[in-house]
């Protein structure tokens, strides 16, 4: 099995966090899981909790998770590219 995670970080544009966070939640992630290649996805927002010394995190505040399955690193990367494909275009 060549199942994995595809994880996509951004910073949305300031005035519109509330509109993203309601379009990916009401949209896209209902499109992405309408795939049989995903098991799993949600949006995930950081925190203002301190980190453990040493750890060194993104400046970030918004992150994607999809949970992928496929037999073969083949459906994975085409995994990748359906939604890279959906991406682009909006969805």
């Amino acid at each position: 099995m060549a199942n994995g995670l595809l994880i996509i970080s951004l910073n949305p544009v300031p005035d519109a966090v509330e509109a993203f966070e309601k379009w990916v939640v009401n949209n896209h992630l209902p499109e992405v899981m309408s795939s049989r290649r995903f098991v799993k996805a949600g949006l995930y927002r950081t925190t203002d909790l301190p980190t453990l010394p040493g750890v060194e995190v993104m400046d970030r505040s918004h992150y994607t998770v999809y949970e992928v399955a496929a037999a073969t690193e083949a459906e994975l990367d085409d995994a990748g590219d359906g939604l890279r494909e959906m991406l682009a275009a909006g969805d």
